[in-house]
């Protein structure tokens, strides 16, 4: 069992409490499983905790750097937003509100996926460390099922798109048989990031449609990606509902995941 040391009371007490596996997957599109995609650690001394993402380091890196870009691009779109505005009102301050989203959600998803990297530094590994003996413990979260009866954790998986996170899936099953899952927070920013994108590149493609002559393939795929993005936003309307309405969670029934 690997030991590291807490950052929080500077001992070598802190362990491993859940080690949950990783599935490379996107959108509900599985392409299999792969090795410990995340560890849950709690000290042994003082109670704290922390998780450190099963990735190596240039791994860990690629994510940050994939999700850079989005934040010139964002900013770009914001200024150009604002430039347009005197001229185009809807136009340019529509198109601020996006760069402005984009720029602060790319923000959020690098400082996420930099965090394991700073936990890593914060809590290294102890190798000559005894295992200490358990006092703290974590059990996962119960929500509440539709019937109203607590629903333990069956499964979690750390989800990710090459290596790179997009959330952890938390499944619950009740004893009335009825099952269902939720995704963390970071789940539901990473889908909206998705949804945003494919938003604004169908309405791009629908306002080119009406200033030029357009051809059928073009109606065809601007059409696409609008029952895309529609899809997409009733898909995350229904996980953050599931999250935070649909199945609260329940009163002292553990530590939030």
């Amino acid at each position: 069992m690997t030991v590291r040391t807490c950052a929080s009371c500077k001992h070598d007490t802190a362990v491993s409490v859940r080690d949950w596996p990783s599935q490379t997957s996107f959108m509900g599109l599985s392409s299999g499983s792969g090795p410990v995609g995340r560890q849950d650690f709690r000290c042994q001394s003082c109670g704290a905790r922390f998780t450190v993402r099963g990735a190596a380091v240039l791994r860990a890196l690629a994510g940050p750097l994939v999700f850079l870009p989005f934040v010139g691009i964002g900013g770009m779109l914001l200024l150009g937003g604002l430039t347009s505005a005197a001229s185009e009102p809807a136009y340019g301050l529509g198109l601020a509100a996006f760069g402005g989203l984009l720029a602060a959600l790319s923000v959020l998803a690098c400082m996420h996926l930099v965090g394991p990297l700073v936990q890593t530094w914060r809590n290294p590994v102890a190798p000559d460390a005894p295992v200490p003996p358990r006092r703290f413990d974590d059990t996962p979260p119960m929500r509440r099922c539709a019937c109203g009866k607590p629903a333990p954790v069956t499964k979690i998986v750390a989800e990710s798109t090459n290596h790179i996170p997009t959330g952890t899936e938390s499944t619950h099953t009740c004893e009335c048989g009825r099952e269902f899952a939720v995704n963390d927070v970071w789940g539901l920013v990473f889908m909206s990031m998705v949804v945003a994108i494919v938003t604004v590149v169908a309405l791009f493609c629908s306002d080119s449609l009406f200033e030029n002559d357009a051809t059928w393939g073009a109606f065809v795929l601007a059409g696409g990606l609008a029952l895309l993005s529609l899809g997409g936003m009733i898909a995350w309307v229904h996980q953050v509902a599931s999250r935070f309405w649909l199945h609260p969670l329940v009163p002292d029934a553990g530590s939030q995941n």
